[in-house]
Parts: structure tokens; C-alpha cells; sequence
């Protein structure tokens, strides 16, 4: 499938990113929360091979990624579409089925997963086609593809539709950090090593790990989180061939690149969606606030609207 060039129309990483109506917050309050609240960028830099970086006034340490509003809305259904699936694969209604699959034969089975995975390409491009960023992914995202690409190939799908696969996975995490530091940070819970070893024992304790660190007003994603180990483990004891292809997408990844690094560590500390290193938002607050204990050096923080 031919995949579109970097340069579009459709607006993507430029300046209209900062056209947002910036509404000065006041620096002393406690809305502290993520989201529409957050510090005022002041440049961005994509470097090719790297990723792109926003960098904010009175900090030295850039943010990952650049987000696009169009890209977000852009990429919300596939992603819903992605984790529903595999819902779905840890239902009981989807045990026959599945059985269906395990008892075809190896190239049969390939060419199911193949065509699954094309459909998913042809499905998700309608949408997402503008926002893929080719070498400009950052080094979290990057290894998340490496991943998927290799878990995908070992299951019998052809390299290119494994590539772009891994691409659109990739590409949702790049764009979402409510799914890309919670990753991350169970990923900094353990070691490649660890999970190699104690495959389901890992898993089961990140996932409870996970649904220990989302504050209960978003139950729905420590759902998603167990879904998504329920169906590892179960392929990692059960299946052999889906074990091995696990094992070899584990053992292409550079751990030192999925864990949160000093730029991340900083800009989780106001992350009030998910709380990161097992520290609670107000347990954050104070080593942000101890970091600053000036309230007029404190890096200035705004409300975005597009009102």
C-alpha cells in the first residue's frame, strides 16, 4: 500500500499549532490538572531520524511529540477500534472462533493474520493517512513499532503490511499520552529480562500495577490495560507459536528507550491523568513546587481554548 509524502495539504506540524487562545492561568491556584491546562510553547523542532520536540518558555527540557487537534480526532476512532478488538478477543463469546484459527494449518494461518491486518490498513488510512511521520516517530514509539513489526512478521504477515501495521499502532501512541506514559511507565517496572522470564507473572502484576495508578474517575482504562494482558497471557501459556513471536518482539526492543527518561519524568509531574511512578498528583505537586519555590520563576501555564 502506497503511503502518502510527508508534505500534505492537510495542516500537520506547522505553526498552527500555537494558534490556539492562550488564557493566562493564575500560577498560585491548585488547578493543577493535565489536559487543557499546560505551559506555553514557545518553538518546535523535528529532527528527522529523532522526533519532534516542543520546547516551552522557562523550561530547558523538551516534551515528545507534536499533536495536532485534526491528528487527535483523527486517530481516536481507530484506536477505539484497536482496543475494542482486542476486547473482544478476550471475551468468552470469541473462544470458538479463535479455536477456528489455532487448528488452521501455518501459511493458512498467516494469510488470515495478513488479510486482518490489511483490512485494519485499509481502514485506518482514511483518517490517519495525513498524520503518519515516517522517521520523525520518537524513540518510545519507534520501539513499540519495532514490536509490533516483528511480532507481526513471526506470525506469517508479510513484511510491508507489518510495517504499516506497526506504523498506525505506533502512530496512536505518538499522538496520546494517556496511553503513551502509563505504557512507559509499567514498562519502567520491569526489565526486558524479567518479562522474557516471567512472562504472565509480569504482566498480571503491571496490570494491577496500572489500574492501582489511574484515578478513579477513568475506570474504563485499566479495562483496556487487562484485556490486553488477559490476551498475552493466555497467548504466552497456551499458544507456542504466538509465545515465540512475543519472545522475538520483546527481545528487538532497546529497553533503555521505552522507559521514562528526565524529560518525561518532568513533564509527569502535572500529569494528572495517571499517576506516574506510583506517586500520587498531589505527592507530584509539592516536588514540582519544591523545584519552584518562587511562584513568580515558575514556568508560566496557560488554559488552551479554541474559543
Amino acid at each position: 500500500m502506497e503511503k502518502t509524502p510527508f508534505n500534505l495539504e492537510i495542516p500537520r506540524l506547522d505553526e498552527s499549532i500555537f494558534k490556539h487562545k492562550l488564557i493566562p492561568s493564575n500560577p498560585a491556584n491548585n488547578n493543577w490538572s493535565s489536559g487543557v491546562v499546560t505551559y506555553v510553547p514557545r518553538k518546535f523542532e523535528s529532527i528527522k531520524g529523532v522526533g519532534n520536540f516542543v520546547y516551552y518558555y522557562g523550561i530547558d527540557l523538551p516534551s515528545k511529540t507534536i499533536a495536532p487537534v485534526e491528528a487527535i480526532f483523527a486517530i481516536g476512532p481507530v484506536k477505539r477500534r484497536f482496543i475494542n478488538s482486542i476486547k473482544l478477543m478476550a471475551s468468552k463469546e470469541a473462544i470458538l472462533p479463535l479455536i477456528g484459527v489455532l487448528l488452521m494449518g501455518r501459511k493458512q494461518r498467516g494469510r488470515f493474520f495478513n488479510k486482518v491486518c490489511q483490512y485494519f490498513n485499509e481502514e485506518s488510512e482514511t483518517t490517519m493517512r495525513p498524520y503518519y511521520l515516517d522517521d520523525l516517530y520518537c524513540s518510545v514509539v519507534k520501539e513499540i513499532q519495532k514490536f509490533f513489526e516483528v511480532f507481526l512478521t513471526a506470525i506469517g504477515v508479510e513484511i510491508e503490511t507489518a510495517k504499516y501495521t506497526a506504523e498506525i499502532i505506533g502512530c496512536m501512541f505518538e499522538f496520546d499520552n494517556a496511553y503513551r506514559y502509563p505504557g512507559q511507565d509499567a514498562l519502567n517496572e520491569t526489565t526486558k529480562e524479567r518479562l522474557l522470564k516471567y512472562f504472565p507473572q509480569e504482566v498480571e502484576r503491571l496490570v494491577q500495577l496500572n489500574r492501582d495508578r489511574v484515578p478513579n474517575r477513568d475506570a474504563s482504562v485499566p479495562v483496556k490495560f487487562k484485556a490486553v494482558g488477559k490476551v498475552l497471557s493466555i497467548a504466552w501459556i497456551f499458544i507456542p507459536w504466538l509465545r515465540n513471536a512475543i519472545k522475538k518482539g520483546i527481545e528487538s526492543m532497546n529497553w533503555d528507550n521505552v522507559k521514562l527518561d528526565e524529560a518525561d519524568i518532568f513533564h509527569t509531574l502535572l500529569f494528572g491523568d495517571y499517576d506516574t511512578r506510583g506517586l500520587s498528583l498531589q505527592r507530584r505537586i509539592e516536588i514540582y513546587e519544591a523545584m519552584y519555590p518562587d511562584i513568580s520563576k515558575r514556568p508560566p501555564r496557560v488554559i488552551v481554548t479554541n474559543k
